[in-house]
């Protein structure tokens, strides 16, 4: 496929089968403006997409099985146990399950036939009831269940029974044990992010929450008498989850106005046919709004892996940074450019095998088909060309502007030799070497994933001086690429700074020792751990689409934050500087401009 990577030592192409492996997924133009960010409701705004790829080579296959088995769960070894007698109200509520009482739909159905599982051993006992009534393991468990919206779910969600007199027939006391064990089922299922599947909400959430088999969690429930603290437990372990639980609280809480928070707008333009300008105002989210906005990043966060890594990168894409973790610290971060709303970067999670220095780019099919197409046909048809001035423009002085060659089936081609009118572009491929103009820049850092994402270097530097910095194909580049590497390196293999840094300049792949963690996520609000919260702008508009997925109405909450912004040493470069739309470059900018760079991206 397109967009495979090789290295060079100076001027000489070291073409290796692994490297010539690597996927390169291209960004986008940075002459496109800054995405305004603005009030959304979910059904006036399309779900984003994202771009469509081919996966990286070296992706992982998508294995699906079963649900994994639920934590206690009592593991049976050896023989299946003798039959004993059955319980004669374990046959009610078996009667009762057969009747189909109540059937449900939807995710429902796996928690009834959990129930039907379980009720069919013939070992099985009551869970939730005793001929007196309710146990204090039942008790236990409605208890915790009535609290669940202090852990941003929702309590009405779950019909819990009425309470059970001593006297209660078998039938209504069977009914009760099947409604009690379907509330727990459906509790669990929600605490671990069942609630919705996430690309039901935007393509781009490649998320799947693991939920664990009903059958395995009434097993457990059945095997502990504390339940409240067993539900308690199925809740992410994340402290930023944690911390944001008790933002939620105080929110719900608070008699006072949220606090105000900023909002960048596009302002009309003051003179008709003038390009709009953003503005910086502050403006308080009502309570209704702040409690939304948390609740959809507690959503999101019971979609995370419950372990992420001791050390891992996280890219937040709202906020448009990236950080390094190390144990729990922070011990890198910085300022990234993510994707265009038209091709926005997905929310997934990949294990980083190499980093690649003086990578070569391979031009990707969207970009073929969008832009070289159109330019290759100008020039065949015309001598005018693109970059101004006079001269002859042909298709190989467009190529040769740019340092890409072409080539079919492996042997280079003369480009002026073909009618790129009538021709397949996706035929062909396009090289651009590795260089100081190439818009990989000197380093890249390669995930396989389906997506063909990655995070590179880039020469465009003024991009991150930007505000909003949404201006790639989806791939997250980096603003000081080379300090990352060293941060990765000193970790998986105890590089000095100087060993890595002598690897800019005459290039090379590195292939991790042990694959280390990224994830790509989409959070718009975080707290501290005094639930203090920071906001960052909805890029891509899936807070109001989460909400109203959430709530089953429309629902919409206001786009705001400061997405260029973030904790520690990015936070003070940023409050310092002044936001604006980054210059263009152009074929004249300076001697070193890529013409590429400034016409596509990179």
């Amino acid at each position: 496929m397109l967009g495979r990577a090789v290295v060079v030592t100076g001027a000489v192409l070291l073409a290796t089968a692994a490297v010539a492996q690597t996927a390169d997924k291209v960004p986008d133009q940075p002459e496109a403006k800054p995405n305004p960010v603005a009030t959304v409701t979910a059904p006036a705004r399309p779900s984003p997409q994202p771009a469509a790829a081919e996966p990286d080579p070296l992706t992982p296959p998508e294995v699906a099985g079963p649900p994994p088995v639920a934590p206690g769960a009592p593991v049976v070894a050896g023989p299946a146990p003798a039959a004993v007698s059955t319980d004669p109200f374990v046959l009610e509520v078996r009667q009762r399950l057969a009747s189909g009482r109540g059937r449900e739909s939807g995710s429902d159905v796996a928690d009834r036939a959990g129930l039907v599982a379980y009720y069919a051993n013939d070992a099985a006992k009551p869970v939730w009831t005793a001929a007196s009534g309710f146990n204090a393991r039942a008790d236990r468990a409605k208890a915790e269940i009535r609290k669940a919206d202090d852990w941003g779910l929702k309590a009405s969600a779950f019909d819990l029974p009425a309470a059970l007199p001593a006297d209660a027939s078998p039938q209504v006391r069977a009914d009760a044990e099947i409604k009690l064990g379907l509330a727990a089922l459906k509790y669990a299922r929600h605490a671990r992010g069942g609630r919705l599947d996430p690309q039901s909400v935007s393509k781009l959430l490649d998320r799947k929450p693991r939920i664990y088999d009903p059958k395995t969690l009434i097993e457990a429930l059945a095997a502990t008498e504390a339940t409240d603290a067993y539900l308690r437990e199925l809740h992410p372990k994340h402290a930023q989850f944690k911390n944001l639980r008790k933002a939620l609280a105080a929110a719900r809480n608070s008699t006072e106005a949220p606090p105000p928070v900023a909002e960048t707008v596009a302002e009309p333009a003051p003179v008709k046919g003038s390009a709009k300008k953003l503005a910086t105002r502050t403006k308080s989210d009502s309570k209704s709004e702040t409690i939304q906005r948390l609740v959809v990043n507690m959503e999101r966060w019971r979609w995370m892996p419950d372990d992420l890594g001791d050390f891992h990168v996280m890219n937040n894409v709202p906020e448009q940074i990236t950080n390094t973790v190390s144990n729990g610290k922070i011990v890198f971060t910085e300022r990234i450019v993510v994707g265009k709303t038209d091709t926005p970067t997905p929310n997934f999670s990949a294990d980083m095998q190499f980093v690649i220095f003086q990578p070569e780019w391979g031009v990707p099919g969207g970009i073929k088909n969008n832009e070289i197409a159109p330019l290759l046909r100008r020039a065949s048809t015309s001598n005018s060309g693109w970059f101004g001035g006079g001269g002859e423009r042909t298709p190989s002085s467009v190529l040769a502007r740019h340092g890409l060659r072409v080539s079919v089936n492996g042997q280079v081609v003369n480009p002026d030799s073909i009618n790129w009118s009538t021709v397949d572009v996706n035929r062909f491929n396009f090289i651009q070497p590795a260089g100081p103009t190439n818009v990989l820049g000197v380093v890249k850092f390669r995930f396989p994933n389906k997506h063909d994402v990655y995070m590179h270097d880039t020469p465009q530097k003024h991009l991150f001086s930007a505000g909003l910095r949404a201006f790639s194909h989806g791939c997250m580049r980096v603003q000081n690429p080379v300090r990352f590497a060293e941060v990765l390196l000193e970790h998986d293999k105890g590089w000095p700074s100087d060993r890595v840094r002598s690897m800019v300049p005459r290039g090379g792949e590195v292939k991790l020792t042990k694959s280390i963690p990224v994830h790509s996520v989409y959070f718009t609000a975080m707290a501290d751990a005094d639930g203090k919260v920071r906001t960052a702008g909805d890029l891509y508009g899936i807070d109001s689409r989460m909400a109203s997925a959430l709530e089953g109405r429309s629902v919409a909450i206001a786009s705001r934050g400061e997405p260029g912004t973030a904790g520690g040493e990015v936070a003070q470069r940023a409050r310092g500087e002044r936001q604006e739309r980054p210059k263009v470059q152009t074929a004249r900018s300076s001697p070193s401009s890529n013409p590429f760079a400034g016409l596509f991206g990179n």
